[in-house]
């Protein structure tokens, strides 16, 4: 019993981007965050997730009960906007940057 429910949800933790589990791509844009000196929040609420400041803090709020793939287009979208160049990003992470979609489609 709830052996099926649990290998979906495995499935669902193992859907790949460029080569890179979401799982892992959550972690390497929460380093990258970390790195470029921005906290990372996860909140429940009826917001739009983006990145703020707050003071003088950046930070990227996203609403904890949206899908992984949702999540990383987050980060994908608010780390487009900053110069990345001399700064060494995971393969995977860089072609998600690369290919990011228009703010519109992440809530």
């Amino acid at each position: 019993m709830g052996g099926r429910k649990a290998k979906t949800q495995q499935a669902k933790n193992n859907t790949l981007i460029y080569g890179m589990p979401e799982s892992e791509a959550l972690q390497a844009f929460e380093t990258l965050a970390q790195t470029l000196g921005v906290k990372v929040r996860y909140e429940k609420g009826d917001f739009k997730s983006a990145l703020c400041r707050v003071e003088d803090e950046n930070l990227i709020i996203i609403q904890k009960d949206i899908p992984a793939d949702k999540k990383i287009r987050v980060f994908a979208q608010e780390f487009s906007k900053f110069n990345l160049e001399n700064l060494y990003v995971v393969p995977a992470l860089r072609k998600i940057l690369q290919n990011t979609t228009s703010p519109e489609e992440v809530t």
